[in-house]
Protein backbone atom coordinates (compact mmCIF):
# COMPACT_ATOMS: atom_id res chain seq x y z
CA UNK A 1 0.00 0.00 0.00
CA UNK A 2 1.34 3.62 -1.01
CA UNK A 3 1.48 6.40 1.62
CA UNK A 4 -0.35 8.57 -0.96
CA UNK A 5 -3.30 6.16 -1.13
CA UNK A 6 -3.47 5.96 2.81
CA UNK A 7 -2.86 10.17 2.59
CA UNK A 8 -5.93 10.28 0.58
CA UNK A 9 -8.15 8.07 3.22
CA UNK A 10 -7.57 10.40 5.65
CA UNK A 11 -8.02 13.26 3.46
CA UNK A 12 -11.57 11.93 2.50
CA UNK A 13 -11.70 11.56 6.81
CA UNK A 14 -11.20 14.74 7.69
CA UNK A 15 -13.37 16.31 4.56
CA UNK A 16 -15.78 14.20 5.86
CA UNK A 17 -15.94 14.99 9.34
CA UNK A 18 -13.06 13.21 11.47
CA UNK A 19 -11.07 16.72 12.67
CA UNK A 20 -7.50 15.40 13.42
CA UNK A 21 -4.85 13.91 11.02
CA UNK A 22 -3.61 11.42 13.72
CA UNK A 23 -7.28 10.59 14.60
CA UNK A 24 -8.05 9.95 10.64
CA UNK A 25 -4.84 7.83 10.46
CA UNK A 26 -5.81 5.16 13.94
CA UNK A 27 -9.05 5.19 11.93
CA UNK A 28 -7.93 4.29 7.98
CA UNK A 29 -7.99 0.48 7.75
CA UNK A 30 -5.17 1.04 4.96
CA UNK A 31 -1.64 0.01 4.98
CA UNK A 32 -0.53 -1.77 7.97
CA UNK A 33 0.04 -0.53 11.31
CA UNK A 34 3.52 0.16 11.10
CA UNK A 35 2.86 2.45 7.97
CA UNK A 36 0.17 4.26 9.89
CA UNK A 37 2.26 4.71 12.42
CA UNK A 38 5.05 6.17 10.32
CA UNK A 39 2.69 8.75 8.86
CA UNK A 40 1.69 10.23 12.14
CA UNK A 41 5.49 9.89 13.12
CA UNK A 42 6.30 12.11 9.92
CA UNK A 43 3.19 14.48 11.23
CA UNK A 44 4.30 14.68 14.38
CA UNK A 45 8.10 15.67 12.72
CA UNK A 46 6.53 18.15 10.62
CA UNK A 47 4.46 20.01 13.69
CA UNK A 48 7.96 20.27 15.78
CA UNK A 49 6.11 19.38 18.93
CA UNK A 50 2.80 21.30 18.69
CA UNK A 51 0.14 19.21 19.59
CA UNK A 52 -1.93 20.17 16.29
CA UNK A 53 -1.57 22.11 13.32
CA UNK A 54 -3.27 24.81 14.65
CA UNK A 55 -1.50 25.18 17.84
CA UNK A 56 1.49 25.21 15.12
CA UNK A 57 0.22 27.63 13.08
CA UNK A 58 -0.83 29.55 15.98
CA UNK A 59 2.67 29.39 17.45
CA UNK A 60 3.91 30.61 13.84
CA UNK A 61 1.22 33.50 13.85
CA UNK A 62 0.11 32.32 10.32
CA UNK A 63 -3.35 32.26 11.48
CA UNK A 64 -5.49 34.24 14.40
CA UNK A 65 -6.54 32.38 17.91
CA UNK A 66 -9.93 32.67 17.08
CA UNK A 67 -10.01 31.16 13.58
CA UNK A 68 -13.04 29.09 12.83
CA UNK A 69 -12.81 25.58 12.40
CA UNK A 70 -13.69 25.64 8.87
CA UNK A 71 -10.81 27.60 7.82
CA UNK A 72 -8.59 25.01 10.19
CA UNK A 73 -10.36 22.39 8.20
CA UNK A 74 -9.55 23.99 5.06
CA UNK A 75 -6.03 24.51 5.92
CA UNK A 76 -5.58 20.52 7.24
CA UNK A 77 -7.22 19.36 3.97
CA UNK A 78 -4.32 21.65 1.76
CA UNK A 79 -1.54 20.45 3.87
CA UNK A 80 -2.81 16.75 3.06
CA UNK A 81 -2.82 17.52 -0.35
CA UNK A 82 0.44 18.81 -0.06
CA UNK A 83 1.73 15.41 1.65
CA UNK A 84 -0.31 13.82 -0.62
CA UNK A 85 1.79 15.26 -3.75
CA UNK A 86 5.21 14.84 -1.95
CA UNK A 87 4.34 11.20 -1.30
CA UNK A 88 3.54 10.72 -5.16
CA UNK A 89 6.31 12.05 -6.31
CA UNK A 90 8.64 10.14 -3.51
CA UNK A 91 7.08 6.94 -5.18
CA UNK A 92 7.26 7.62 -8.80
CA UNK A 93 11.12 8.49 -8.05
CA UNK A 94 11.43 4.97 -6.24
CA UNK A 95 9.65 3.20 -9.24
CA UNK A 96 12.07 4.70 -11.46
Amino acid sequence: MKDSEILRDVRFRIWSGTYYICWALNDTKLGSHKQRSSLKEWVVWMLQGEQSLNSWLQKHKSIPIDVSASRIKATRLAWLDWMIAYCEKEEAEQAK
